[in-house]
């Protein structure tokens, strides 16, 4: 499990991964929002509620998930995609950006 993606890898492979899943995506949930764990291709469906959706499902699917690197789409439109590090990949990022302390 590759967790060290630069964000255009990330979404990159969220597009493909989504790209194999499409049809089946239209056919049964258009204008819905798909999480994709792009570590492992399993996903979450939800309700596009507002700009806050993918956070809903992205708890969901960290549930069965927790080191889920995730790529976000509305089924059928191409206006809203998101992508997001675990949160152990967050902290780890935010842990590198880090300024060292100046005592």
């Amino acid at each position: 499990m590759k967790s060290n993606r630069t964000p255009d890898e990330a979404a990159a492979l969220g597009r493909q991964i989504y790209a194999g899943m499409q049809a089946e995506m239209e056919a049964n949930h258009w204008g819905q929002l798909v999480v994709i764990d792009i570590n492992s291709g399993d996903y979450e469906v939800g309700d596009y509620e507002g700009r806050h959706s993918d956070m809903t499902i992205t708890k969901r699917l960290l549930r069965r998930r927790p080191q889920a690197h995730t790529w976000a789409e509305m089924v059928g439109k191409e206006q809203y995609v998101f992508t997001r590090l675990s949160w152990q990949q967050t902290a780890a990022y935010l842990a590198s950006r880090s300024e060292p302390s100046h005592d």
